[in-house]
C-alpha cells in the first residue's frame, strides 16, 4: 500500500482519493437505481431521465467527489445520453437522439442571462478578494448595529436594493455572499 502524503491543508490524499472514488461510484449507482424505478405513467420518459440525472448529481454535489466544474460536464453528458434514448414526443416511434438531446442540455446557454450571472460571480470574487465585502459589512454593522436581528435587516435591505439594479437572483446571491462573508470574517 502507498503511504499517505499530507497536503498543505493537512488532508491525506489517500482519503481524498477514496472519497472521490466512492462519490463517483455512488452517483452512478443512484443513476442506475433511479432509471430502474417504475414511475407512474404520468411522468414522461424524459422526465424520468431528468429525475435520475438530478438524483445522481445531488450525490456528486453533496459528497463533493468532484469539483463543480467537473460535475457540470457529467451533468451534460448524463443528460444527453439518457434523454437521447427516450421516445420523441413529436414522433413516439423514434428516439430523441443525441443531437436533439445535446441541444436540450445546452439550451440554457442560449439565453444571455448566463453572462449576467458569470459577471456577478466575477464581481463577487473581486469584492471578496479586495476586501470591499468586509467594508460593506462594516458599514451595515455601523448603520444597523451589531445585534443579529439588525444585521439581518441590514443584509435584507441591501439585497432588496441590489434587486432593483440586478434582477438575476443568482447574481444577487453571489454578491450578497461576498458581503456576508465580509460581515462574518471581519475583525469587529
Amino acid at each position: 500500500m502507498g503511504t499517505a502524503i499530507k497536503t498543505v491543508s493537512g488532508v491525506k490524499t489517500d482519503k481524498k482519493k477514496v472519497r472521490t472514488f466512492v462519490g463517483i461510484i455512488l452517483a452512478i449507482v443512484v443513476l442506475i437505481a433511479f432509471q430502474s424505478i417504475n414511475f407512474p405513467s404520468t411522468l414522461t420518459p424524459t422526465g424520468h431521465a431528468l429525475l435520475s440525472v438530478l438524483a445522481s448529481m445531488l450525490v456528486l454535489w453533496i459528497s463533493e467527489a468532484v469539483s463543480y466544474s467537473a460535475s457540470s460536464f457529467f451533468l451534460i453528458a448524463a443528460f444527453t445520453v439518457l434523454v437521447a434514448f427516450c421516445p420523441d414526443p413529436d414522433k413516439p416511434a423514434n428516439l430523441i437522439g443525441t443531437e436533439k438531446a445535446l441541444g436540450m442540455a445546452l439550451s440554457g446557454f442560449s439565453s444571455s442571462a448566463w453572462v449576467l450571472v458569470c459577471a456577478a460571480l466575477f464581481i463577487s470574487a473581486a469584492i471578496e478578494k479586495s476586501g470591499l465585502g468586509e467594508r460593506i459589512g462594516l458599514v451595515i454593522l455601523n448603520r444597523m448595529g451589531a445585534r443579529p436581528k439588525r444585521v439581518l435587516v441590514g443584509v435584507l435591505l441591501m439585497s432588496f436594493i441590489l434587486t432593483l439594479f440586478i434582477p438575476a437572483q443568482a447574481a444577487n446571491a453571489a454578491l450578497m455572499t461576498a458581503v456576508s462573508v465580509g460581515i462574518i470574517g471581519g475583525d469587529h
